[in-house]
């Protein structure tokens, strides 16, 4: 074999590697979890949408760090199934979490390392992170050393409000990872122009307690409703 044939063989070689190492990268990529991008409705500025996602934002991790039943303090923040401008609110509340958090003597995971990166792949959400919901599910985070909770953001709805506003519906929850629990969980609803924020209707529904004891409520009540309406079609049924 001449050297000509051997500096081609070479850059053959060369080639074939370059390629393999791109194909391997680019399937690596393409295996992480991919946010969507929020849809803002026609005629909205995109602006204002961000602004009512702030405050929604701020609103939830205030309460969030006000409550005393929480005893973990470090939290991992997962990135956001829906986002906006590039997942513009995933590091928003990344942010917010650290500055708030710090003052609350609360941490953020921040190194979204190669470990993170496989944890993300291994679950493999594709369109839903609904498979996050499940205890074993939560509890894979605990592999990822430091961390002790998991943050899961989410924008549950941009709509129109009126003609110049936008209403952003923004929540999160708070699992543990040791356990796979739910601890806390909360929605609110922010605009872009009005300063008040609202409590939306999963804010009452901040622990399985909660629900199962406004469950509980309602069935009983609906249980003495039924049995008043059977009392009282026997006794119209007896003869006088």
């Amino acid at each position: 074999m001449n050297s000509k044939e051997t500096i081609m063989k070479k850059c053959v070689q060369i080639l074939l590697f370059g390629f393999l190492v791109v194909g391997a990268a680019a399937a690596a990529e393409k295996a992480l979890p991919k946010f969507r991008e929020v849809a803002i409705p026609e005629g909205s500025d995109p602006d204002l949408a961000k602004e009512a996602g702030n405050r929604a934002i701020k609103a939830l991790l205030t309460d969030f760090f006000q409550r005393r039943d929480i005893q973990i303090r470090r939290f991992a923040v997962l990135p956001m199934q829906q986002d906006v401008d590039g997942g513009y609110f995933t590091d928003q509340f990344r942010n917010l979490f650290s500055t708030q958090g710090g003052n609350n003597g609360f941490e953020l995971y921040t190194r979204m390392d190669d470990d993170w990166n496989m944890l993300l792949k291994e679950i493999a959400w594709g369109q839903s992170y609904a498979d996050t919901m499940d205890p074993s599910t939560v509890q894979k985070f605990g592999r990822i050393q430091g961390v002790q909770g998991l943050i899961i953001p989410r924008i549950n709805g941009v709509t129109k409000y009126r003609d110049d506003d936008v209403k952003v519906r923004f929540s999160m929850q708070a699992f543990e990872v040791e356990t796979g629990k739910l601890m806390w969980g909360e929605e609110k609803i922010a605009y872009g122009k009005r300063s008040n924020v609202e409590g939306g209707f999963w804010s009452s529904w901040d622990s399985d307690k909660t629900k199962w004891t406004v469950i509980g409520v309602v069935g009983v009540i609906a249980l003495l409703i039924l049995i008043r309406v059977i009392r009282a079609i026997g006794a119209a049924a007896r003869p006088r």
